[in-house]
């Protein structure tokens, strides 16, 4: 029976073995070019690309970001990363694959009530975040307009290697450190999920 922990290891290291040949190979970037992003589950970013030539780049990302938009529903959530890809353009034209290694987090804040196990039924402050490394495989399309203008999309996976997960509930009852506890290892269980990504909107400009 194969260990999945051990076929995920082996996988994420060949990842990153070939995101250090394409690292190996751009020695010198022909063009530089800054990019804002707008996507999920990092709500904005802003990066700059290397392009080494037509076919490899690599791409640098950093974003930390508010969600407001669920506000209305009474969440507060901020997600940010610190990300590397190495892009591969197959055909020397607008559509890439590329390989991402990163760090994301994730915090996520809620009202609660504790209902009748709290001695005050009153909305609880609640807070989870989960924090990850990751390597992931993504795609997409990035389209130059004009002589500076680029526009693009792209989409994929990313798989913690490294993670964990915290829950703070701003009670000091019995019943809600209990709760607490409880709710911990199963922050922990989630931070190693495998989560689809997905930016919108990329924005860059060529100088």
């Amino acid at each position: 029976m194969v260990d999945l922990k051990s076929y995920l290891y082996s996988i994420n290291s060949l990842r990153l073995l070939l995101i250090l040949i394409f690292l190996s190979k751009i020695a010198w970037a022909e063009s530089l070019v800054p990019f804002v992003s707008l996507g999920l589950p990092v709500p904005a970013s802003l990066g700059v690309e290397y392009i080494a030539n037509p076919e490899l780049s690599i791409f640098l990302d950093l974003g930390y970001c508010p969600l407001p938009i669920l506000n209305l529903y009474q969440i507060g959530y901020s997600a940010g990363h610190f990300e590397l890809w190495a892009k591969w353009h197959p055909w020397s034209g607008s559509f890439f694959v590329g390989n991402i290694m990163g760090y994301q987090s994730i915090l996520v804040r809620k009202d609660i009530s504790m209902g009748s196990l709290a001695p005050d039924p009153g909305p609880v402050d609640t807070t989870v975040n989960l924090n990850s490394f990751y390597l992931g495989l993504g795609f997409g399309w990035i389209w130059k307009i004009g002589s500076h203008f680029y526009l693009g999309v792209d989409m994929g996976v990313q798989v913690p290697f490294v993670a964990n997960g915290g829950v703070v509930i701003n009670s000091a009852s019995a019943a809600s450190q209990d709760f607490q506890s409880a709710a911990m290892d199963a922050a922990g269980y989630f931070s190693y999920y495998v989560l689809p990504r997905v930016n919108l909107l990329r924005m860059g400009w060529e100088f």
